[in-house]
């Protein structure tokens, strides 16, 4: 699932998101935009943070969403 659909689907913002895995709301806007790919020890963080349904394919599938 994309890290922006699990925000949706769990009616989380941004900021929300960022304080649960200890980064910022700026950081979470990148990643959702596909803008930049989180670090490997970011990616655990974001796995645990949803439970497992946003995991590192996830986050490459958003960045190659940004580049079309």
């Amino acid at each position: 699932m994309l890290l922006t659909d699990y925000l949706t689907k769990n009616g989380m913002t941004q900021s929300e998101f960022a304080r649960r895995v200890g980064t910022s709301h700026v950081t979470v806007g990148y990643w959702v935009r596909g803008i930049k790919q989180p670090t490997p020890v970011n990616v655990s963080l974001i796995r645990a943070a949803t439970a497992g349904d946003v995991g590192p394919d996830d986050l490459q599938a958003a960045l190659e969403l940004a580049r079309k």
